[in-house]
């Protein structure tokens, strides 16, 4: 039951785009050239997703195979918000495609690489993405690991947005979009893709290892911090009429109320107090470590302890995990008796329970043994801190965690009680 699109071009005249040769097409915001996609010759139970692509006149249905078996999902950037250009990943660098001509270029050839080295799945390491195109069609902005870079379409050389700041202190800056946006929808559309490297610009800013964040201010080539703190944030949201920015900040124990600011982020007001009965209860606080597992590999990890934690004091302790958790150690834990994937009720903190969430990372061919090695190595990390009893420490996995946690069971000394959630413990089944 599939629709197939068509253009209406005047009365009585459709022109096929898709059809069951090629059902999948990307339209352009502007511009007379698509770009359909047909993944058929590469559908695979293990292989990485991939199709032929095609650059389609969406005024004559005409199409021309441009890419051959090229890797889809993150590989793949898109059409531009002009709607010249199609991107996407290959030879770990990023190639444009002149949708009028046909001609390819490649991208930043002296930059950086922008590869996503942090990439921990099967199959070929993709890029960071595609953050935004500039306003004036000139290039687009593409983020390394940490720093923003754009990339001019003529080929010319790349340029460090941010001035490597992110880089060297390892902070990842990311832009953000606090403007209103047009009512128009096609306006709007083009608009939240698109920055004008010409005005300021504001920056989401998150500590890769101290798991600080706020936002920096990039004008005229140079960063200012506006906020940056052990705190977690919403994006603000600005006034249409006025210099006001509406925001939440959280931690794990301050629920992210609204905060009113200009838009410098300067002396914000809170204006919300939606969670008062937090006071009647016995809450925590979080603590970031770092440990190493045995196939080298730094991670990191975060361990909730009471109030009332007495140093010295040895507590049960309870371990959860799925993939990476690190970077929520300042997400407020909503108290619920539905804790989801990964979830830690804050209620065991509460009632006198040390929590740890560690992060996991894995290699192709040994997902089990990896998280049985991430989990080992952080447990015994925080035993040689002294917060824990030994003898007293459960784990608990749900889904793919369920199986990890199951693995676990079966190998691992450390933990006197096991808990799996919509785990299976036949993989080769699964």
């Amino acid at each position: 039951n599939r629709n197939f699109r068509q253009v209406f071009a005047h009365p009585g005249v459709y022109t096929t785009l898709t059809d069951s040769s090629m059902r999948e097409l990307e339209l352009p915001l502007a511009g007379s050239w698509a770009v359909g996609r047909d993944p058929r010759p590469y559908i695979s139970d293990y292989k990485s997703p991939a199709a032929d692509f095609y650059r389609v006149n969406t005024t004559t249905g005409e199409r021309i195979k441009f890419l051959t078996g090229q890797l889809t999902g993150p590989h793949v950037g898109g059409i531009s918000t002009d709607g010249r250009y199609f991107l996407y990943w290959k030879d770990a660098m990023w190639q444009a495609v002149e949708l009028a001509t046909g001609t390819t270029r490649t991208l930043g050839a002296t930059a950086p690489r922008f590869t996503n080295t942090e990439f921990d799945y099967p199959g070929p390491k993709p890029a960071y993405g595609i953050a935004s195109y500039a306003a004036d069609g000139s290039g687009v902005i593409v983020p390394a690991r940490y720093d923003l870079w754009f990339l001019p379409f003529d080929g010319g050389p790349a340029r460090n947005l941010t001035n490597g700041v992110g880089a060297k202190s390892e902070v990842v800056l990311r832009p953000v979009r606090m403007e209103p946006i047009d009512s128009s929808v096609r306006k709007a559309a083009r608009v939240t893709r698109e920055l004008d490297l010409s005005k300021p610009i504001t920056l989401s800013a998150y500590g890769e290892w101290t798991k600080k964040a706020g936002f920096y201010r990039l004008a005229n080539g140079q960063l200012q911090s506006l906020v940056y703190e052990d705190a977690a944030f919403s994006t603000p949201s600005r006034a249409r009429d006025a210099d006001l920015v509406l925001y939440t900040r959280q931690t794990f124990a301050e629920y992210p109320d609204l905060l009113l600011a200009a838009s410098d982020l300067a002396a914000p007001k809170k204006i919300s107090d939606a969670n008062p009965q937090q006071n009647e209860y016995r809450w925590g606080r979080r603590l970031l470590f770092d440990y190493t597992t045995k196939r080298g590999v730094k991670l990191q990890g975060i361990l909730a302890l009471p109030d009332d934690y007495v140093t010295g004091q040895k507590l049960p302790m309870l371990v959860t995990f799925y993939e990476k958790n690190s970077q929520t150690m300042h997400r407020y834990p909503t108290p619920s008796f539905l804790t989801g994937m990964g979830g830690m009720p804050v209620e065991a903190v509460s009632r006198g329970y040390a929590t740890m969430l560690p992060d996991v990372h894995f290699h192709t061919g040994s997902s089990h043994s990896d998280m049985l090695d991430a989990v080992e190595a952080a447990t015994r990390k925080v035993i040689a801190m002294g917060y824990v009893d030994p003898k007293r420490i459960g784990v608990h996995g749900h889904s793919c965690g369920g199986e990890g946690a199951a693995f676990i069971g079966t190998r691992s000394k450390l933990f006197a009680a096991v808990g799996m959630g919509a785990g299976v413990t036949d993989h080769f089944s699964d």
